[in-house]
């Protein structure tokens, strides 16, 4: 339920400037990795150093990428899961009416007495 509170007041802007600048720190190591692709093709071989900044950028945006899809994911779950339980407490009462409906067209009604 932390999920709920942290979606209400400030929260939803916090959590898409938080995710927008997430973003763009992927954009920007992305950048780098296609610099560092660059030269290396430019210059024919590959550097070692290069290679290691290559492989770090690469971890990076693997593991932003993964957190951003996995907080996409849980956001749209959260939302399923709030519709989900809505929705069965609306058929609940739904279903309290239909029986309490029926009951009072099954129960008989007293006779009366015509004289």
């Amino acid at each position: 339920m932390a999920l709920d509170r942290s979606k209400q007041g400030r929260g939803p802007v916090i959590v898409k400037s938080a995710g927008g600048t997430l973003f763009v720190v992927l954009v920007s190591i992305l950048f780098n990795v296609t610099i560092i692709q660059n030269r290396a093709t430019e210059s024919g071989t590959v550097n070692p150093t290069d290679q290691v900044l290559l492989a770090n950028h690469l971890l990076e945006a693997s593991l932003l990428g993964f957190s951003l899809f996995l907080a996409l994911v849980i956001d749209r779950l959260h939302y399923y899961i709030k519709e989900l339980r809505l929705l069965r407490k609306t058929l609940e009462a739904e279903k309290k009416t239909k029986q309490s409906r029926e009951v009072e067209n099954v129960t008989p009604k007293s006779p009366t007495k015509s004289t």
